[in-house]
């Protein structure tokens, strides 16, 4: 296993992260427009205090119905998807000649993990993207935007790339899913429950590589590799972006599926970018 790891750069290497390396990059200034926006749909709902510091039931349902607003702007804005095609389009610019799609974004805000890791702040258990219907070409995009460290953020476990990991993908079907559970986050408070593909197996926490980015600093990944979120031991709430890219056509080899039997095609649910396939 090969891992990069390079300053700002404007492009992507592809053929890399297919072979399992993980990308670092400093923040531009798109990722910083990017990040700008984000942090406006926060002020909007949340002030100066963004923070969860009780269990009091009251205040935790008011936490989520805020979080709740935020992703839901950030997500659905015309504003968000004009930054993130630019962030895209420096990023892909050397594969402007075939289509591209794009998830819209997710802003993940994730308190105290004590007192809250379900739902709206769902805490990933250890995953693939293909065990949730994503494609073996899919790339994955992770944008720090606040309080990330060691006592909060998410992490990679590396050594399973080429490694079968029994899992019950078999149960996910991503039209059930986006049909049925997308839109109920906000009803899983105390207790995670949808029915998400997790690893039947345990995963090695000496195997499992956080990541400790400074505010916008980017890693870019296969969806293919292991991933998942660290509970968050800090008494500060996390703030990132994640996006995730296709493009199908590109005559490069994807990772080999070893473990997903996930149904539907993520690809369904992407938008083509307007600026590439012309």
């Amino acid at each position: 296993m090969r891992y990069l790891r390079v300053g700002y750069s404007p492009h992507i290497d592809i053929e890399k992260i297919f072979r399992g390396s993980l990308l670092f990059f400093d923040s531009s200034e798109s990722t910083e427009r990017l990040i700008s926006w984000a942090e406006e749909c926060l002020a909007a709902e949340f002030g100066d205090s963004l923070e969860l510091s009780t269990n009091d039931a009251k205040e935790k349902n008011e936490f989520v119905a805020k979080v709740q607003a935020v992703k839901s702007r950030f997500t659905n804005h015309e504003m968000t998807k004009e930054l993130l095609e630019e962030v895209i389009l420096l990023r892909y610019a050397e594969f402007s000649n075939y289509d591209l799609f794009y998830d819209v974004p997710r802003i993940r805000i994730i308190p105290t993990s004590k007192l809250l890791k379900s739902g709206v702040s769902y805490n990933y258990l250890p995953h693939r993207d293909t065990w949730y219907g994503a494609g073996q070409e899919q790339i994955n995009h992770w944008l720090s935007i606040k309080n990330v460290s060691d006592e909060a953020t998410f992490f990679i476990a590396p050594s399973y790339f080429e490694k079968k990991v029994e899992n019950s993908s078999k149960i996910f079907d991503l039209n059930t899913w986006d049909r049925e559970y997308r839109h109920v986050a906000n009803k899983s408070v105390e207790i995670e429950m949808r029915p998400h593909p997790m690893p039947l197996a345990e995963i090695s926490e000496e195997l499992k590589i956080g990541l400790d980015l400074a505010p916008g600093s980017e890693i870019c990944f296969s969806g293919h590799h292991v991933h998942g979120s660290s509970e968050n031991v800090s008494t500060k709430v996390r703030v990132s972006i994640d996006y995730r890219v296709s493009i199908p056509s590109l005559p490069l080899s994807p990772p080999k599926n070893i473990d997903s039997l996930a149904t539907g095609n993520y690809l369904d649910f992407m938008t083509r970018h307007p600026r590439f396939g012309c």
